[in-house]
């Protein structure tokens, strides 16, 4: 039987580090606004932190979500709501 890679920080097989990614928000700054970048699996865990990412940003907002990978029900009921309220959903995929 084959073992399993490992990962070299924290001896986790290679397969369970994908188990491991949730969310990244990176906010992009400057003087015509902000986009913040969605990386990931967003859960409604997530909101609270998108929300206060986007009240501490420079208007325009713009949420940039191509390389969100999973949104579970909640995330997206957000998502819609965002845009409905005016925020502007960049590079958003087929199933939001």
């Amino acid at each position: 039987m084959r073992s399993p890679q490992v990962c070299g920080l924290h001896h986790r097989p290679r397969w369970a580090k994908a188990a491991l990614m949730t969310l990244r928000i990176v906010a992009d700054v400057n003087e015509d606004g902000t986009t913040i970048r969605l990386i990931g699996h967003i859960q409604a865990e997530h909101i609270p932190h998108v929300r206060a990412e986007i009240a501490a940003s420079r208007v325009p907002t713009v949420l940039d979500l191509d390389e969100v990978t999973l949104a579970d029900v909640e995330a997206v009921r957000f998502l819609v709501a965002a845009e409905r309220e005016g925020m502007v959903l960049h590079r958003c995929a087929p199933f939001i």
